[in-house]
């Protein structure tokens, strides 16, 4: 089974025409309740939190502080399609519920004890997302984790939880238990 937790409504129906699932929360690091999130009109992933002092990632302003300046400085590569991206005015900014994995399976699969899988793609704030969950008792064997600068402090984190980086593809890291 395959639970999947997006809170872009845009991905949201997409897959639930498609017949899956969707649990619509922002997994974080904490039960912070509801945040603000800025989507962009095309579905594609710069859309995120907007966490207050949080200056490790792209600000949140994507209709005037991300271009392909800024984005240089933010691990995006030269050949970034801009195409694709949000022009100047087009994102717009929705309300979601941010809690942890953990509560989120507590409410929704209070049955699921060890999971095979966690994918975790969040622009920037995936150690925010590992701080809620709980290794010791999910136990994935695989975790997938976007690692766009190859953050040391990913690693140091995961390697305290018992895992190590198995192999590095494109800009995601594939974590396994040592």
């Amino acid at each position: 089974e395959i639970i999947s937790i997006e809170p872009n409504p845009v991905f949201c129906k997409e897959y639930e025409a498609l017949g899956y699932n969707i649990l619509r929360y922002a997994c974080y690091s904490s039960d912070a309740g509801e945040m603000d999130f800025v989507v962009t009109p095309n579905g594609i992933s710069a859309s995120m939190l907007v966490v207050k002092g949080m200056e490790s990632v792209v600000i949140p302003d994507l209709n005037n502080g991300f271009n392909a300046d800024t984005a240089k400085g933010n691990g995006l590569s030269e050949t970034f399609d801009w195409e694709f991206f949000p022009k100047n005015g087009s994102t717009k900014t929705i309300k979601v519920e941010a809690l942890t994995l953990d509560t989120i399976l507590k409410r929704h699969h209070p049955e699921v004890g060890e999971v095979d899988v966690i994918i975790v793609d969040v622009e920037g704030f995936e150690l925010d997302v590992f701080k809620g969950i709980s290794f010791g008792k999910l136990k994935p064997k695989l975790l997938i984790a976007e690692n766009i600068r190859s953050r040391p402090e990913h690693y140091d984190y995961m390697l305290k939880q018992g895992y190590k980086v198995d192999q590095r593809i494109d800009i995601n890291d594939f974590y396994i238990m040592k």
